[in-house]
């Protein structure tokens, strides 16, 4: 059997389904925002299904799954990458194996809200009723954030500039959405509940940076995985600012 060539091999572009992956997180936002308008009308058929089929702060949901999926096959292309890298005796083999776990915990937490089951243990422990960590497990996630930075900064040097930017950027908005903006909505929340329309608001700009994270995330992975494995046996080149 002949071997693909590059002229025949499918082409995948990282910075084009990046742009397509950003208009999809908008549109899911949108979505979301629409459908949570739709609480404050009369009641009426499906209403409040459709409200939590397209919430993005709704287990389960459309967006949920979305970002999940996301997360979840960022996970998988990070230990493809894990795999490349230690059959050619690379280096930071084991930090691709820790991202990827890292990647699918994080997809399985997305989906099933694990974090939240800490927060009414760590507010009695810790006398927590109000305030920025009114959500009281982002105090244990902002530790773990500092530590995996700290342990990730030469893995995050050694990457090639373009996946290192998209990388750094989905980081922010990860870690920006879901500690930064949660302890901006815990704050509300504490004070005006969690029905208040500004809390709706928050915890819509939380998940969307979120699954914009995500996307960059994946953009990053996926254009560091053409950086190492350029072409064609597989049937498709993945071209894009790592690998022309």
């Amino acid at each position: 059997m002949s071997e693909t060539t590059d002229d025949q091999a499918f082409v995948i572009d990282p910075a084009g389904l990046l742009r397509m992956l950003v208009i999809a997180v908008a549109a899911l936002a949108i979505l979301s925002l629409a459908s949570q308008a739709l609480l404050y009308l009369p009641d009426f058929t499906l209403r409040d299904l459709a409200a939590d089929l397209f919430s993005v702060d709704h287990e389960r949901s459309v967006p949920t799954l979305f970002s999940a999926v996301l997360l979840l096959s960022c996970g998988y292309l990070a230990f493809v990458v894990a795999r490349l890298r230690s059959s050619v005796g690379g280096d930071y083999v084991r930090h691709w194996v820790a991202f990827s776990l890292l990647l699918i915990y994080t997809a399985v937490d997305e989906f099933v809200s694990l974090h939240e089951r800490s927060i009414l243990l760590l507010r009695r422990l810790l006398d927590i009723d109000s305030g920025p960590f009114f959500f009281a497990w982002v105090i244990p996630a902002l530790v773990f954030v500092c530590v995996v930075a700290l342990a990730f900064v030469g893995f995050l040097k050694n990457l090639p500039s373009p996946s290192r930017r998209w990388m750094l950027l989905g980081a922010t908005a990860l870690v920006g959405g879901a500690i930064g903006v949660e302890m901006v909505a815990g704050i509300v929340a504490s004070a005006q509940g969690q029905e208040a329309l500004v809390y709706m608001i928050l915890t819509t700009i939380e998940e969307t940076l979120e699954m914009l994270g995500a996307a960059l995330v994946w953009c990053a992975v996926l254009a560091y995985l053409g950086a190492i494995l350029p072409g064609g046996r597989a049937g498709f080149r993945i071209v894009g600012p790592d690998n022309s």
